[in-house]
């Protein structure tokens, strides 16, 4: 108090030596915002002061904090998706504390996320908003390229891939887009999500540990929600450098019968068409057999042969049933075409060259080519009478078309190469589910529950490889001469699983102590399975912000059913969904944290282990026989997160996040624990920008450690057995030490600005970025030329990927209205 007292007094002689008159000190308002409902804090909303042109965003404990230049009376504005907005003028002579509480809307459906799921738990749990999606750099703006800003999510194709979380299988992941589990989340396995950025509302990206709704999953899941509240006619269209999405968004019109499909801004109608509903139709079309072609021969001096083509749509609609909004009915639809095309020709050259790697093979036949198309549909039923119950019932189809043609090279003996895959695949999954929540002691006891039943059936024709010993080759490192063995497999079947599932998460509340004992139930019909999964969170909130938790328990996923085994690119095994003999493959998930929240800055620390058994494997020891139970792995590390939120004043403002991951990623080799192939040990993420009016700059950089791979130490002969002429040398990979060395540390820098401004039809933004400012080409390869012998240092060489685009300029333009 006296050092308060005493700087305010010079202070005030200061400003009285410089000639200035009246109160020049600067003031305070903090506290917490709470919901009227039920007392909780609010994690997400914002506090307006529009004359002063301060902002303040509310905290994960529901503090705020909200500094004034000068005493005086103030209007603020507090909000919060799924609250009414509140307003409220105060008199600020000195700091002041004061405490806020929101009231549920009537339309409900923004609250149904928050009060559903995102109260379970905070532990293993991170979350991007839509505007943390655009603007994070070297993603092209898209939603699941955005996760590879957090911790503990990594790509093996650098920008292009699947996601490995926390040491785990990309197979062991499940994506949901408002409760509807997605089979192909990204075009083409990596390159853009299937789903429109303006129409994500956030993104639940769970690590580890997740609560008993989530079912198929093992490692992690990533949970989409769409935007469930439009107040007024609008729009997006955004046009980058390698697709174009629109998104067009009205309330429905007054008169139910006769729908307004062009919505109103009138204001005297608005608020009756927000009860009513609204709809949402978006899409996206990608053109980079337009654009990238001449920007890559521009930059490499190389032409491409083909480039990849797709396309989305999205449509949702929802309708309130009566006044008060405790009815309503929602239907979401979304799918996605891709396809590749070939832009032109092998060149002689190119011929030549195919025709000496391997002469019996038709240089100019396709070697390959994947068309997929997937539609989904759901139907959602919510009854909300209350703020203590909460119900809803879906209803939800998915149909996939599938078909997958490579021709890969051989191999030094007739087994070795991979051999032609030419697989049609036809996945069709229904389901019915439902989720409920129940508050049955206010403040002290609610349960949320889920049942759900699912169909799934299949149809496969063509022929697959099956893999039936070891691949030493690593990421990116496999040559034509490794001795991996594999066996044609032909398909001609169709095929029905269905699964049988129950969930519960009850959850006991005494002051900051939190305790979930969850647990899940999956039955599969093929095997007769009963897979049990007991789950749990316990966690304690101290009054000063910080919270330490402990979550875990046993996660299991029937890879009969698991579409990221059956149908994924250069992995197509649809035989694994007719094995009645395997049973689930199951996860111990263990996971401490530790959390502080202190104004707009977020301090997060987890430790993880997870050990991961009865895991699929190739097995040719029994008859007719393709897979096994027989594979195990662990994954254990430690995440550390420094997070930023920026206020977006005038005055300017940094954001970000600064994060580390140490990951140990091991896998039971024939008894041996050896790295896992997409291992990586070390990983530093900084996330920083600052926005200042109009202007946004932002940057990204990276330092991580390389993937592990088998050394390459030593040569053999092959010969032709008939002539007795040399074809090619053969060679050796150090089998006692599978995985054993490491590709060199790689870095990588991003650079983003962004450029916003408000007219009175809405708002232009426009942006450019270089991704990989200084042309950083990480070693992921191991080259083996097959027509000299082994020699240290010359052969092998360790090499970047062909791949030779890596500093990639991208720039987009966005109109909002």
């Amino acid at each position: 108090m006296k050092i308060n007292l005493s700087a305010r007094i010079l202070t005030y002689i200061l400003f009285i030596i410089s000639g200035f008159s009246g109160s020049i000190y600067s003031v305070q308002l903090t506290g917490r915002v709470f919901s009227e409902a039920d007392g909780r804090p609010l994690e997400f909303g914002t506090l307006i002061a529009p004359e002063a042109r301060i902002k303040s965003r509310i905290t994960a404990d529901g503090s705020y904090r909200l500094t004034f230049p000068n005493p005086g009376r103030y209007a603020i504005t507090v909000t919060s998706p799924g609250y009414n907005p509140y307003q409220f003028v105060i008199d600020l002579n000195n700091d002041e504390q004061r405490d806020i509480r929101l009231r549920l809307t009537s339309i409900r459906g923004a609250t149904v996320k928050i009060r559903a799921e995102r109260d379970i738990q905070k532990i293993s749990r991170n979350t991007l908003n839509q505007n943390q999606i655009k603007d994070a750099p070297a993603t092209f703006g898209d939603s699941i390229n955005a996760l590879t800003t957090l911790p503990g999510v990594i790509r093996p194709g650098v920008f292009l891939g699947p996601l490995i979380i926390r040491g785990a299988s990309d197979r062991a992941n499940r994506y949901f887009i408002d409760d509807i589990p997605v089979p192909n989340p990204q075009h083409f396995g990596g390159l853009q999500s299937i789903i429109g950025n303006d129409l994500i509302a956030e993104i639940d990206l769970y690590s580890s540990a997740f609560p008993a709704y989530y079912g198929s999953a093992y490692g992690a899941v990533i949970d989409i929600a769409t935007i469930d509240e439009v107040k007024e006619f609008g729009g997006v269209i955004d046009v980058g450098i390698v697709s174009s999405n629109i998104l067009l968004k009205a309330p429905w019109g007054k008169n139910v019968g006769g729908v307004n499909l062009i919505g109103t801004n009138d204001n005297s109608d608005q608020n009756q068409s927000a009860k009513n509903g609204y709809w949402i139709v978006a899409g996206r079309i990608g053109y980079l057999s337009v654009l990238v072609p001449p920007i890559y021969t521009l930059i490499t001096g190389e032409e491409l042969l083909s480039v990849p083509e797709y396309y989305d749509y999205q449509f949702k609609g929802k309708y309130f049933l009566d006044d008060k909004g405790n009815h309503a009915l929602s239907f979401l639809s979304f799918g996605n075409y891709d396809t590749f095309r070939f832009i032109r020709n092998l060149s002689s050259e190119e011929r030549e060259r195919e025709l000496l790697e391997d002469p019996t093979q038709d240089p100019d036949a396709t070697r390959f080519s994947n068309d997929i198309s997937s539609h989904s549909q759901g139907l959602y039923y919510d009854y909300i009478p209350s703020t203590k119950l909460y119900s809803r019932v879906i209803a939800y189809h998915t149909l996939t078309n599938s078909r997958f043609y490579a021709r890969a090279r051989k191999g030094p003996t007739a087994e070795s190469g991979r051999g032609e895959v030419n697989v049609t695949n036809r996945p069709n999954i229904a389901g019915l589910k439902h989720k409920a929540r129940l508050e049955l002691i206010p403040e002290f006891f609610d349960i949320k529950t889920g049942l759900e039943v699912s169909h799934f059936y299949f149809s496969a024709s063509g022929q697959a490889q099956q893999r039936i010993s070891e691949n030493f080759g690593g990421a990116g490192g496999s040559d034509r001469s490794t001795d991996v063995r594999y066996v044609t497999v032909p398909l001609n079947f169709s095929d029905s699983n269905t699964v049988l599932s129950f969930s519960a998460d009850p959850r006991f509340t005494l002051n900051g102590l939190q305790i979930v004992p969850g647990a899940r139930v999956d039955y599969l019909n093929r095997s007769g399975e009963v897979a049990i999964g007991p789950r749990g969170l316990v966690a304690y909130e101290f009054d000063f912000g910080t919270t330490l938790s402990a979550a875990g328990g046993l996660y299991h996923s029937f890879p009969q059913v698991n579409t990221f085994i059956f149908n994924q690119p250069f992995n197509q095994q649809p035989q694994v969904t007719i094995a009645e003999y395997l049973q689930s493959e199951k996860a111990l998930h263990r996971t401490l944290g530790i959390a502080h929240n202190l104004e707009n800055w977020e301090f997060k620390s987890e430790v993880f282990l997870n050990s991961f058994y009865d895991q699929i494997q190739p097995d040719s020891s029994q008859t007719n026989r393709f897979f096994a139970n027989s594979a195990s792995s662990q994954s254990r590390g430690m995440e550390f997160l420094i997070r930023k939120n920026g206020e977006d004043t005038e005055k300017g403002d940094f954001y970000g996040w600064l994060s580390y991951t140490y990951t140990e990623a091991t896998r039971n080799l024939n008894g041996r624990e050896i790295p896992f192939q997409f291992d990586q040990t070390n990983s530093l993420k900084l996330i920083l920008g600052y926005k200042k009016g109009i202007h946004n700059f932002g940057s990204r950089f990276e330092l991580y450690s390389g993937y592990p791979y088998t050394e390459i130490i030593g040569s053999t002969c092959v010969s032709d057995p008939c002539g007795g002429q040399l074809i090619e040398y053969a060679a050796i990979y150090n089998t006692a030490n599978p995985y054993g060395a490491r590709y060199p540390m790689a870095h990588r820098l991003d650079l983003r600005y962004t450029q916003t401004r408000d007219y009175s039809w809405g708002s232009f933004r426009w942006y450019i970025e270089v991704i990989n400012v200084y042309n950083m080409r990480p070693v992921t390869r191991q080259v083996w030329d097959n027509t000299i012998p082994f020699a240290a240092g010359s052969n092998p060489r360790l090499r970047p990927p062909d791949f030779t685009l890596s500093l990639i300029p991208n720039f987009g333009l966005e109109w909002k209205f």
